[in-house]
């Protein structure tokens, strides 16, 4: 592996603010970093040892982010537990204010416990009734019987679930199902796709449209005709070195 030792103290100041300028080149800095055959082989040299400490560098900085994380996780947990117990502590031996919040002040402070209520979801059950929504039109669209259908029955979904599972009704009907559908543009152009929005569009307000681009699909289309889409999309030929 490449070292510092290895890289003469010139390239080191020109590295050095390549790195300070964010990786951004600028006229005087490229002018700099233009490779001569006079000098081929040693500025290689010199790049390819840069670019070794620069990756080590990025798996330093991955590996400190991954421990402060770890570190921060760890002092949120001892946290928790401590609150936990100051609560027990306070409710147990702790004064009571007219509102009935319980509390105890220690001479330099004071605590008191608060109540909130908050919702727990159980997103086990959530990724259950999700999954037999899929199997249920996935079934149906195997049979045959969509259009047969307009709607779907509660014991629909409920006969994918094992009664041991232990899900009812009002487990279903209190779960929303997020739907993601991609549709070319082309398919709204030609009233493929268009009944598709225009029904999701009348029954809610709460969609959202993003745009994308598939390049699997796009590329042949570019290779045949490299300008059927001249500002969206091109081709671009990427090289890269490796290194051993």
């Amino acid at each position: 592996m490449k070292n510092i030792y290895q890289i003469k103290q010139d390239f080191l100041n020109i590295f050095d603010e390549l790195e300070e300028n964010g990786g951004e080149l600028t006229d005087e800095l490229e002018e700099k970093l233009k490779i001569t055959q006079d000098e081929f082989k040693e500025k290689v040299r010199a790049y390819v040892a840069a670019i070794n400490l620069f990756n080590q560098d990025i798996e330093a900085i991955k590996l400190e982010q991954k421990r402060l994380k770890d570190y921060s996780a760890k002092k949120e947990k001892a946290i928790n537990r401590l609150s936990s117990i100051l609560v027990n502590a306070i409710e147990e031996f702790g004064d009571t204010k007219p509102s009935g919040v319980k509390y105890v002040d220690y001479g330099t402070g004071e605590i008191s416990v608060r109540s909130n209520t908050a919702v727990e979801v159980d997103n086990t059950v959530v990724k259950n009734i999700e999954q037999a929504i899929n199997c249920y039109f996935t079934d149906n669209k195997r049979n045959n019987q969509l259009t047969v259908n307009n709607r779907i029955y509660p014991h629909d979904i409920i006969q994918y679930f094992d009664e041991r599972d232990g899900i009812v009704i009002d487990d279903i009907l209190n779960t929303n199902v997020d739907v993601t559908v991609t549709i070319p543009v082309n398919d709204l152009i030609t009233g493929i796709g268009y009944n598709t929005i225009k029904e999701i569009v009348s029954y809610t307000n709460k969609y959202k449209i993003a745009g994308s681009v598939s390049k699997s699909d796009i590329k042949p289309k570019l290779q045949d005709n490299g300008s059927c889409a001249p500002h969206l999309a091109r081709l671009v030929v990427n090289k890269s070195i490796q290194m051993k």
